[in-house]
């Protein structure tokens, strides 16, 4: 694999931006150097939207719980505050029909 990468294989011994280790400069240490920069730069180009495919991804799937979360609980409780309400209305009705059907008939029945 490095043979095939690096034909010559100078990139592990010496330097790109040097001379080679016999005195001479070589254009493959020039090519080999813009070969890894691209390689680092693909590399990390990648990387990056690996990680912010997965950051949304999970951004996404959080906010919608969330959102799903806070949405059926404020769907519950709007719906037992209107059931509370109702019952407690009722109640309210029942007892005041009570109370003025007593007061009717403690007047009808005192009305000697």
């Amino acid at each position: 694999l490095k043979e095939v990468m690096f034909p010559q294989g100078k990139i592990f011994n010496t330097s790109p931006l040097t001379n080679d280790s016999d005195g001479s400069e070589s254009e493959s240490d020039y090519f080999e150097l813009v070969y890894l920069l691209v390689y680092l730069l693909v590399y990390l180009l990648v990387y990056l939207l690996v990680y912010l495919l997965v950051y949304l991804l999970v951004y996404l799937l959080v906010y919608l719980l969330v959102y799903l979360l806070v949405y059926l609980l404020m769907y519950l409780l709007m719906y037992l505050l209107m059931y509370l309400l109702m019952y407690l209305l009722m109640y309210l009705l029942m007892y005041l029909l009570m109370y003025l059907l007593m007061y009717l008939l403690s007047y009808l029945l005192n009305s000697d």
